[in-house]
């Protein structure tokens, strides 16, 4: 066998299939699994040479989850109890038998507000996580162990932290106290704070002192509220790049006149043709991309904040997401698309209007899409932009 054939495809390999092979049973939270099979796990991970070994445990889920049992009558039903505790459990007994293991992995998610659960992983002598993710974080999990959120938080490794689907609101301001400055990367979805609480757990009294994150990128969504307390928590006088999903209004402008004077690359997914008309987006000194979603909702709209965002600023790059519904013909959406495609084509090529602009990027989705298949936007649609040699579909 040649040394090619040997090759680790890029940029991993598909191994969920590997993974329930190897320690499924170790998941099972029926079966007690003696500690010769978690010896003998331990054993076949190693035998993997580093690259898979790196496959396998660069990610780590420990959720809850709803596992399915087949009835007597071939009928299937979901089986409710909850499991992300006993993946912790036995999770963390594998890695005491192969702690090597350890080094590998990169990124955390947390699915559950078990505080059992948190307590357990954060006991664990995380040494090379990048990435960590919380969903379902509670008030229940932060009054039963605020100890436990407060060591996984202030991992010196950690560069990004994913905060969503908080159910209930949240005391942030105590969170955010918890986080280590190494964080970078903030993203906070469908998250509700309590507002001006003024009351912190000892443990997050203790480190207020410490140096604010400086983050560099944010992503906010669904959460308006969470804007208010953001500016206290972190230092954003480097954020770089800040993206939006249906998240504009007051809260947001105040945000943007005192943070985002920095922001090169601004990202918005709303339908709402609200935001095209976001004042805030038209002050923004250093911006050169562009990501936005349009749809039929929007689209006048959108021509017009392309012709006042494209007069102010110096426009390197412009993404746009069609997002298109398939409530109409196919050929009414290829009518309104090549007249998209050409409206948008007057606007960024009028004489000395983008002279900076490098780069547009199409890209579109159906909402539902028609027997899966997605409408594409052709490069004939766009003459002109081809003729300049700056189009690129993805």
């Amino acid at each position: 066998m040649d040394s090619e054939s040997l090759q680790m495809p890029a940029p991993g390999l598909p191994l969920p299939e590997l993974w329930d092979a190897i320690i499924s049973h170790v998941l099972d939270p029926y079966e007690i699994v003696p500690r010769k099979d978690l010896k003998a796990i331990s054993l076949v991970c190693s035998s993997f040479c580093a690259p898979a070994q790196k496959a396998l445990f660069e990610n780590v889920l420990i959720h809850d989850s709803c596992p399915r049992e087949t009835l007597d009558n071939g009928e299937e039903r979901y089986i409710t109890k909850e499991l992300a505790i006993v993946k912790a459990i036995r999770f963390t007994d594998l890695l005491k038998e192969s702690p090597h293991l350890l080094r590998y992995i990169r990124y955390l998610s947390i699915g559950t507000d078990d505080p059992e659960c948190f307590r357990i992983v954060a006991a664990i002598p995380w040494s090379q996580l990048r990435n960590l993710e919380f969903r379902h974080l509670s008030v229940a999990t932060l009054e039963r162990c605020p100890d436990g959120v407060a060591r996984l938080l202030g991992i010196t490794s950690i560069r990004t932290l994913t905060i969503q689907g908080c159910g209930d609101r949240v005391d942030f301001e105590a969170v955010f106290s918890y986080c280590s400055p190494s964080i970078e990367q903030l993203g906070l979805m469908a998250v509700q704070p309590i507002l001006a609480s003024g009351t912190l757990p000892p443990s997050a009294c203790a480190i207020r002192g410490s140096p604010r994150p400086i983050i560099r990128g944010l992503t906010v969504g669904y959460s308006p509220d969470i804007m208010d307390i953001l500016g206290e928590a972190f230092d954003f006088t480097r954020l770089e790049t800040l993206h939006l999903v249906l998240n504009h209004g007051p809260r947001l402008a105040s945000f943007f006149s005192r943070y985002c004077s920095t922001v090169k690359c601004l990202t918005i997914m709303d339908k709402d043709p609200g935001w095209t008309d976001f004042d805030p987006i038209m002050h923004l000194p250093k911006l050169i991309q562009i990501d936005v979603s349009v749809s039929e909702l929007n689209l006048d709209s959108f021509i017009n904040f392309l012709t006042n965002i494209t007069t102010s600023n110096r426009i390197e790059q412009i993404k746009i997401l069609f997002c298109l519904s398939s409530d109409d013909t196919k050929d009414l959406r290829k009518d309104m698309t090549v007249d998209t495609a050409r409206r948008f084509e007057d606007v960024v090529l009028q004489p000395g209007r983008l002279p900076a602009l490098r780069v547009v990027q199409m890209q579109v989705h159906l909402f539902p899409m028609l027997h899966g298949i997605p409408v594409v936007i052709v490069p004939e649609f766009f003459p002109r932009l081809r003729e300049k040699g700056i189009l690129e579909l993805i």
